[in-house]
This record gives structure tokens, sequence and C-alpha cells, in this order.
């Protein structure tokens, strides 16, 4: 299982340095993902690290399906009837009319990025 969330950065030394990656901890192992993995120096805050990996959620894992839906479902913002969905990576699915068929929406809708574990 992979454990995911804000995680405090350590220096050489083995001591904190108050800053904090997006992570992924598993068998003593963890290493940042999303844009934290990129060079990222780390963040101030938990809150901080959370957001950033929301924003390379929205930013580079929805995918945006018009018209797709064999059966129309109601907009998670409206409650229009739609065939049209956002999906981030393989654990939300967001009906959306085209209206809110956006990263803005898709980001509301996520809210405030919580700890989570899965199995990839």
């Amino acid at each position: 299982m992979n454990y995911y969330g804000p995680r405090e950065l350590t220096g050489q030394d083995g001591r904190s340095t108050g800053r904090y990656h997006f992570a992924s901890a598993n068998d003593y192992r963890t290493a940042p993902v999303g844009y934290c993995a990129n060079g990222c120096s780390g963040h101030d805050t938990a809150e901080e690290a959370r957001e950033h990996f929301k924003q390379y959620l929205v930013n580079e894992k929805v995918d945006f399906r018009p018209d797709h839906m064999k059966r129309p479902e109601r907009c998670k913002i409206c409650a229009d009837w739609t065939r049209s969905y956002a999906r981030v990576e393989a654990w939300d699915f967001y009906p959306l009319c085209k209206d809110h068929l956006t990263k803005e929406s898709v980001a509301r809708l996520l809210g405030e990025m919580n700890d989570f574990v899965a199995a990839w």
C-alpha cells in the first residue's frame, strides 16, 4: 500500500527542515509525487504541499469526456442532465455539463486534498 500525504523534509543530517512535500510512503521509503517530484524546494506548510498536489491533479491528471456516458446523470455543479464527465486518475468521477466541464469545476469538487491510501 502507498500512503499519500504531506511529509516533512529532512536535511542530510536527518533533522527536520520545516519544509514539506506531498509524498508517497511505502515500506519505509518516501518519495515526493506530483509537481513536488520535479525539483520543488518544498513548502512552508503541509497545506501548501496539499494544494500543490491538487494543482498537479487538476492540470495533469484530469480526463475530460464530453458526451461520453451511455445514460445521462446530473451535473455535480448545477444538476442539469449531462452525458459528459471528468475523471481524476482512477479515483474521482464527476458528471459535469458542458458549461462546467472545466479544470476550475474539478478543482472545486476536489475540495481540500486529504491524505489517502492507494494500491498502485
